[in-house]
């Protein structure tokens, strides 16, 4: 209560000498900060796909449509590109590539595969690997192979570059030793990905299974007529 009469009073002699009331009140107290170790509140938008937050994109899960180039054969000659869905569920980029390159089930033919090794960062894909067929006829030798990925990603894209060198496959036909070398052959082809739903309570015409898409996203002798 003195404290009232108190600025009360100097208002009013504040007043008979001219003087402003807005310098004789006291000043405002400052707003109390925020404790230092208050996290940020984060935003992510619904319509990105690959969410980019630091070094480990995350990507969206459900259905996604993969489109694969005509693949290019060193020498002469191509194969006709293809699409196909297939549903993917939530988590990192590198553990999803890792499943569609068949790291975590069985690969088609009998292949012995390394496991891909992946860099992903700033936007860059960076891949390889090598695998071996072992031969099916008496005297051949087995195929062994090297695959290397390259590529981009965004909140709404992944395109992926392959690039797979073979060699071997060669028949002993008793001529000595350099007389029938390895055969040598390599491809080329590009995979673009996008994802366009919720993954369907009923399989579409063009969705494969994630067994199915390891083929068609990393064997270079695919053939598109199954599609």
């Amino acid at each position: 209560m003195l404290n009232v009469i108190k600025w009360a009073t100097i208002i009013v002699i504040a007043g008979g000498l001219g003087l402003s009331v807005l310098h004789a009140m006291p000043p405002p107290q400052a707003a109390e900060a925020l404790p230092q170790d208050t996290p940020p509140i984060v935003v992510i938008g619904p319509d990105a796909d690959i969410v980019i937050t630091g070094s480990k994109p995350q990507l969206r899960g459900g259905l996604w449509r993969f489109r694969r180039s005509p693949t290019l054969v060193y020498g002469g000659g191509s194969i006709r590109g293809f699409a196909f869905t297939t549903c993917l569920e939530d988590g990192a980029l590198e553990q999803s590539l890792h499943k569609l390159a068949g790291d975590q089930s069985a690969l088609p033919r009998g292949m012995i595969c390394t496991r891909l090794k992946l860099k992903i960062e700033d936007g860059k894909i960076a891949g390889r690997r090598s695998c071996t067929t072992p031969s099916t006829m008496i005297g051949m030798d087995a195929i062994n192979s090297r695959l290397d990925l390259s590529g981009r990603y965004n909140s709404k894209i992944l395109n992926m570059n392959y690039l797979s060198e073979s060699w071997g496959g060669s028949i002993d036909r008793g001529g000595g030793s350099g007389w029938n070398p390895a055969r040598q052959s390599a491809q080329r082809w590009r995979v673009e990905a996008t994802r366009i739903a919720e993954c369907p309570v009923q399989r579409r015409l063009d969705q494969r299974t994630l067994e199915e898409a390891i083929t068609r996203l990393f064997s270079a002798n695919v053939n598109p007529d199954n599609d």
